[in-house]
């Protein structure tokens, strides 16, 4: 059974170790991973290029997602806590 059976997941810094693990989990699972990072390919590594600290990215990110698949269902925390 697929826990999270089709929602969208934003997994930033997806190029990364971690962000690629959790965007697999994510596919494992029947959700949608919308994979972004500063670095990486898009359309092979990442769905778009992503700077999590410009507003402006988040707009084009959030935007992009929803002309996609209509809403987000799922953004986890991904921080470090200093």
């Amino acid at each position: 059974m697929h826990r999270l059976n089709g929602h969208v997941m934003l997994v930033t810094g997806a190029a990364g170790t971690l962000g690629w693990a959790i965007a697999n989990a994510v596919v494992r699972e029947g959700g949608i991973a919308f994979r972004t990072d500063l670095r990486g390919v898009v359309g092979e590594d990442i769905d778009q290029l992503h700077d999590v600290t410009k507003e402006e990215d988040w707009r084009k990110v959030i935007e992009t997602i929803d002309d996609r698949f209509g809403r987000l269902a799922i953004r986890p925390r991904m921080t470090r806590r200093r």
